[in-house]
């Protein structure tokens, strides 16, 4: 056995192969995640009369949107008592969201929305 080299085995390329299945699931469920928000940013607006709706957190850094992201969305002029209604209504193969109420953010909060958030939908017509 001394002098014979060992063939590589298979395996050893599949690191490199499972790094890019690992990202390519994670650009499609960030792409997921983008018609999601959009999808509910219009019925919040349309359905529930919410006045503004802006992609914020992780969905705005797709550098940082892994595995375990989820979907953040700030909502103004949405009354409380439907507030209840517009987060509990959603589809069962949706991905995790977090629904805030924009017009109860910290004084910081407020700033990092305006600084990073993307508008997704607004009322017209007021």
């Amino acid at each position: 056995m001394a002098g014979l080299s060992r063939r590589p085995s298979a395996r050893r390329g599949a690191p490199g192969l499972r790094a890019a299945d690992d990202e390519r699931l994670r650009l499609q469920r960030y792409g997921r995640a983008w018609v999601q928000a959009v999808e509910t940013a219009r019925r919040l607006v349309h359905e529930f009369g919410a006045a503004r709706v802006v992609a914020a957190g992780e969905l705005v850094h797709p550098e940082r949107f892994g595995r375990g992201s989820e979907i953040e969305l700030v909502v103004w002029g949405l009354h409380a008592d439907v507030f209840g209604r517009a987060v509990a209504a959603g589809r069962p193969d949706a991905l995790p969201a977090t629904i805030r109420d924009g017009d109860h953010l910290s004084p910081a909060e407020a700033a990092r929305v305006h600084a990073e958030g993307a508008e997704l939908a607004r009322r017209t017509g007021d």
